[in-house]
């Protein structure tokens, strides 16, 4: 699983001030955004693992987790991909890329935002 982590305010330095960018680039884009790999094998772990990643990190603007699993010893794995603003969430179930199939995309709005990643 992955995890995903922008802040809208420190991307915007990186937009507007070029002199910035040049002084402090490390800082504003470790700021910026976080792409970190999530330890698991299901969605409770790696929601698990992505709260205890949001724990230190400040006022994220969106966040994002997304995983692939074999589901019923299907040959093919179903992705789950999970996104908040901290106001609304989405949940997005999908088959593999690349795959001639008859499956639906599963969309579902979630109503907790703030349980899922505490944000």
């Amino acid at each position: 699983g992955i995890l995903m982590v922008w802040r809208f305010e420190a991307c915007d330095l990186l937009e507007q001030g070029a002199h910035l960018y040049q002084e402090t680039t490390q800082a504003i884009e470790k700021e910026c955004t976080h792409i970190i790999e999530l330890k698991g094998t299901n969605e409770k772990e790696y929601l698990a693992d992505a709260k205890k990643h949001l724990t230190w990190y400040k006022d994220p603007s969106h966040v994002v987790i997304g995983w692939a699993e074999k589901v019923n010893n299907k040959k093919r794995p179903l992705h789950t991909i999970i996104a908040s603003d901290g106001v609304e969430t989405i949940k997005v179930k999908f088959p593999g890329y690349g795959y001639d199939t008859q499956e639906n995309t599963q969309i579902e709005c979630l109503k907790t935002p703030s349980s899922l990643f505490n944000f």
